[in-house]
């Protein structure tokens, strides 16, 4: 969270591990807007990551 716009110029205390992450993990859209149609498609493309 620490490169987002709203974080700039605030002190940071990393080692980097987080970047790492970040390149290798999946970012999921939530919140109250997300349909049953959206749902399935997130499904889907968790199971093809998987793959």
């Amino acid at each position: 969270m620490h490169k987002q716009p709203v974080y700039a110029g605030f002190d940071v205390y990393t080692c980097e591990v987080e970047t790492d992450l970040f390149k290798v993990g999946m970012c999921l859209p939530s919140g109250p807007c997300v349909s049953d149609e959206d749902v399935a498609y997130i499904v889907e493309c968790i199971k093809r990551a998987m793959e």
